[in-house]
């Protein structure tokens, strides 16, 4: 009996299709741009008031907030690949992971920044991952050329 291994590899630099970017090892900055989207949205939530968090109304105005914000998120990152001259789609998902870094060891080690405690603080965390998924459902649905591009950036 023989096995048969396949091997796929992709390089970037000259890939059909417009998610294809140029390779560079700037992409890196998508992280650390994503911690900042994470601790922006952070010092948000420390200015609700725990009867925001605890409430269904307000509750539902929140997630409502946040699918909005998505596909907002995406144009503002999107922007920032263009004036990095890198792939959109690899810089929305890098800054998302960056953003869930944050949000991950913050919830865990320093809950404090959000400003929160208990039941709160859970509704809090439901409310990063919503957001996020947002994020990363506007980033596939909104086309990768509905912003105009800046000048040489190919994605």
């Amino acid at each position: 009996m023989g096995y048969l291994f396949v091997v796929i590899t992709t390089n970037d630099s000259h890939g059909p299709g417009p998610a294809r970017g140029k390779p560079s090892s700037a992409i890196w900055m998508a992280h650390p741009v994503g911690m900042m989207f994470a601790l922006a949205f952070a010092l948000v939530f420390t200015l609700l008031p725990n009867n925001a968090l605890s409430q269904t109304a307000p509750k539902l105005g929140l997630y409502a907030l946040a699918a909005a914000l998505g596909p907002v998120t995406v144009a503002i990152l999107r922007f920032l690949a263009d004036r990095l001259a890198l792939d959109r789609r690899r810089f929305v998902v890098i800054a998302g992971a960056g953003s869930i870094t944050f949000d991950g060891l913050f919830v865990g080690l320093w809950p404090d920044v959000y400003g929160h405690e208990g039941a709160a603080l859970a509704n809090v965390a439901a409310l990063i991952l919503f957001g996020m998924a947002a994020i990363l459902v506007s980033d596939q649905l909104v086309s990768v050329n509905s912003l105009p591009r800046r000048k040489g950036n190919a994605t």
